[in-house]
């Protein structure tokens, strides 16, 4: 499904994203998300691949339970404060960190996990041909995590079209059912801290897959 026009659409998406982090020294906590948490801690780690890195929290989470990880991301600063918050943990060297744009290049290889986390933007671009491609990263007996917004934080600025719901994502899949597992097909809720520091209850939307041997 493709965002619908905003006015931010004559902005490239690696653009925007640069100048979201250059708007803060710290975007995200760097603590993993809560979600990756629950349903991958009892996975036996080989490699990862993370789309959408951000700050590397999740990468360094990933990495100190075992995983083998390789992370992704639009933005070259936030790359960079990836790769530092790295280096200052004892998992360096178990994590790559590479920029793409995903509507334009795709990590090489099969990997045991692929983590998919807020993968949105209000620039316009084809999610579905991202997801679909991280289908085909996932190996034999691996795991898909896609969490999603069910719909805006409160406090966004930014113009956004209706978010689709967990049912609309999983069938634009188009998942052949006898290649692939549904563990989870699920909105849920998770506590998040505002930006001005409040508790706020927000909803996700949580599709995990595992591909069958």
């Amino acid at each position: 499904m493709r965002n619908k026009q905003s006015p931010e659409d004559d902005i490239t998406q690696r653009k925007f994203w640069d100048d979201q982090y250059s708007s803060s020294k710290q975007m995200w906590s760097g603590n993993a998300n809560i979600t990756l948490r629950r349903y991958v801690h009892e996975l036996e780690p080989t490699n990862a691949l993370e789309l959408g890195c951000g700050e590397g929290g999740d990468a360094i989470w990933l990495a100190k339970i075992g995983w083998q990880v390789t992370a992704t991301d639009i933005s070259k600063i936030a790359i960079n404060r990836a790769i530092k918050a790295a280096n200052n943990s004892p998992v360096y060297n178990k994590i790559s960190f590479a920029q793409h744009d995903l509507s334009q290049s795709f990590p090489n290889g099969t990997f045991g996990l692929v983590s998919v986390h807020y993968l949105h933007s209000p620039i316009e671009f084809d999610k579905t041909a991202v997801l679909k491609k991280a289908l085909l990263a996932v190996g034999i007996d691996g795991h898909l995590l896609i969490v999603d917004h069910a719909g805006p934080p409160p406090w966004s600025q930014h113009h956004h079209s209706p978010f689709p719901s967990v049912k609309e994502t999983y069938d634009s899949l188009k998942l052949d059912q006898d290649k692939w597992k549904t563990i989870k097909l699920e909105k849920c809720k998770r506590e998040a801290m505002s930006p001005n520091g409040h508790r706020v209850m927000l909803e996700d939307n949580v599709i995990f897959l595992r591909r069958l041997k």
